[in-house]
């Protein structure tokens, strides 16, 4: 077996979404790969911090300059940019993972770099609201970036006040533990349809038989649905509707996990 496939199945997660597994691991297993190679003074906690106080701030600051200038080219620039910060995402931890650099701040780091999109994704929502000059989507971003923001106070005081048991657990534990379920609205997801979805996946990779192919919505298939398509849509069509849909699907999820919540812990 060659160098690079050894490096390649000791940073490869044994199950990844689809569109990682097409357009994402490919290019971060060289790109590690190479770093490792040739022995560059680059570490996975440069990459996240890369992540967090350049790439993320440039998108922002691009996403308020677009509609000052009305120019639609930039939102081009910001879906590029945005895939830089999913090909970075990956690549410092399979970087961390083929030279052993794995850690605690690391993954603290990698998590927080990892919000951003969040942020990202309220100022894109606004940013075009204010292009294509709809209230709609200027309030709707505002009221689902409070509710949002809401969610996350009371999931916050519910672990600080010690609600749930405390305990070290990898991704995929987090995804099957019934308490992690409840706290960040797996539940609530199937309710509204997730689990359907993840069922008529895997009845198509029953046919594909893509090995590796974990066939879940997860972080770069919602980027890409949330980040990506706004940006590549504002070119061809109206993006009002297809944001109009993504405000009111999530206000409503949101609505609904704030009263599970309190029902819960309050």
């Amino acid at each position: 077996m060659s160098k690079f496939k050894e490096f390649q199945e000791k940073v490869r997660h044994p199950k990844d979404s689809l569109f990682s597994i097409l357009f994402i691991v490919p290019f971060t297993t060289r790109i590690a790969y190479f770093i490792k190679k040739n022995k560059l003074n680059i570490t996975p906690n440069q990459i996240s911090l890369t992540r967090l106080f350049i790439l993320s701030p440039i998108i922002i600051f691009l996403l308020f300059l677009a509609p000052v200038l009305h120019l639609k080219i930039i939102y081009l620039f910001v879906a590029i940019l945005f895939y830089l910060i999913l090909l970075t995402d990956w690549l410092d931890g399979q970087l961390a993972r083929g030279t052993n650099q794995t850690s605690k701040k690391g993954e603290f780091l990698d998590s927080v770099a990892d919000r951003t999109a969040i942020i990202i994704f309220f100022t894109l929502i606004i940013s075009i609201g204010l292009f294509v000059k709809s209230n709609f989507l200027i309030y709707g971003g505002i009221f689902l970036f409070i509710i949002k923001t809401f969610n996350l106070m009371i999931i916050t005081k519910i672990f600080y006040s010690n609600m749930i048991p405390k305990k070290q657990m990898d991704s995929t534990e987090r995804y099957k533990d019934k308490n992690m379920l409840k706290l960040f609205g797996g539940d609530d997801l199937n309710k509204m349809g997730m689990g359907k979805i993840v069922c008529f996946l895997n009845w198509i990779n029953k046919y594909l038989k893509i090995k590796r192919w974990n066939p879940m919505i997860t972080a770069p298939e919602r980027y890409f649905l949330t980040i990506i398509i706004p940006c590549l849509l504002i070119f061809f069509m109206d993006v009002t509707i297809y944001l109009s849909i993504l405000i009111i699907a999530f206000t409503l999820y949101f609505i609904i996990r704030v009263k599970n919540l309190f029902r819960n812990y309050c």
